[in-house]
């Protein structure tokens, strides 16, 4: 069962970012430290997972989620990281009380700046 107002979250976050992305776009030298702290701040946390590991062999993250709404209705950004850390994939998820994580419709121009926004940050 999917919760619309858990849906209409993911829509209002997801173009918050696009917001964000683009002012990122169009800003002044002077200006982008105010816009960059702004992205480091909008998770609520930055998460990585690790893949299979050989018995002591250090682990190397695999996947992200950046945690940017919890609750009922929560709403992540997730996806795999390439050999050197640096996002390859990325969904945007939303889920309310009960629900499983579902991924929200993204169109090619949504695609791309999510996943823009989450190579802002190190993994």
């Amino acid at each position: 069962m999917e919760s619309e107002q858990a849906r209409e979250q993911a829509k209002s976050k997801l173009k918050s970012i696009m917001a964000l992305v683009e002012r990122a776009h169009h800003a002044q030298t002077h200006d982008m430290d105010a816009i960059e702290e702004e992205i480091f701040n909008s998770p609520l946390s930055v998460e990585v997972s690790s893949g299979w590991t050989p018995v002591g062999e250090k682990l190397k993250p695999a996947k992200y989620n950046l945690l940017m709404t919890t609750g009922g209705p929560g709403t992540r950004i997730v996806g795999d990281l390439d050999t050197e850390g640096i996002p390859a994939t990325v969904d945007i998820e939303y889920q309310d009380w009960n629900t499983p994580w579902t991924k929200y419709p993204l169109s090619n121009e949504e695609l791309q700046a999510i996943l823009e926004f989450a190579q802002y940050f190190s993994y």
